[in-house]
Formats: C-alpha cells, structure tokens, sequence
C-alpha cells in the first residue's frame, strides 16, 4: 500500500503596490502600524535571489506553509490570527498606502516522487 501524497500549501495575506501603476509603500511602515511582523517584505528594486532580476513591486506579506495538507482551514486559521491584535488598523493602513490585502494560496504538487513527473512550483510547469 502506498502512502497519500499531498500538495505543499502556502497561504498568505499580502499587500502589493505594482511600480508600472506608480504605486509604492515603505513596507517597514506597515509593521511598524500593525504590530506585525512580516514573513517577507519586498521594495521596488531590490534584487531576486540567484540573479533572476528586479522587483517591480512592493510587498509586505504574511505567510504560512509550507504545510503538506489538503485542508487549509487550519492554515487561514493561522495567518488570519496573526492579525487579531489589529483591529480595524489594517483596513486604514490599506488606505493610507492604497493597496488592496490579497490572500494567496499556493499549491504545489508532489507528484514527482513516484511517477517520475515534476512541477516546477515557479510557473507550475509539468515537465518529464
């Protein structure tokens, strides 16, 4: 008997200002608003890791996984919790810096262990 295997899941709460739309926010102003410590921040030029290029955004993110699961309810629990202290200080920062918060959910297959195909989890590109 073979065991299940589940995807990899991320989720996360993030707020994006996109340079080509002329938006931008300091992201450290964000934390420092909501008490809460990103799991990733990003500004508007800084580099990719491994020299893929440029950031053309700003990103304050609050991230959770990667978990092998296929509930994620446990997971919204958790990144929603993070923002309990908050009140309704996220709506107004949202509107200060004019960003929308946008959940993400990342699924990322395993299906290369035993069928001898792989997902590359950038592009989700099924390859042999």
């Amino acid at each position: 008997m073979s065991a299940e295997v589940l995807p990899l899941v991320w989720i996360s709460l993030d707020l994006v200002a996109l340079e080509r739309e002329g938006k931008t926010f300091d992201p450290d102003y964000v934390t420092k608003v909501l008490g809460v410590l990103p799991t990733q921040h990003n500004r508007i030029g800084d580099s990719i890791v491994h020299g893929k290029g440029w950031r053309t955004y700003d990103r304050w993110r609050v991230s959770v996984g990667p978990v092998e699961t296929i509930e994620i309810e446990p997971m919204l629990d958790e990144v929603v919790g993070r923002f309990s202290d908050c009140g309704d200080r996220l709506p107004q920062v949202c509107d200060e810096i004019g960003a929308e918060p946008v959940l993400m959910c990342r699924v990322e297959p395993e299906i290369g262990r035993d069928t001898g195909y792989y997902v590359s989890g950038a592009d989700c590109t099924l390859g042999r």
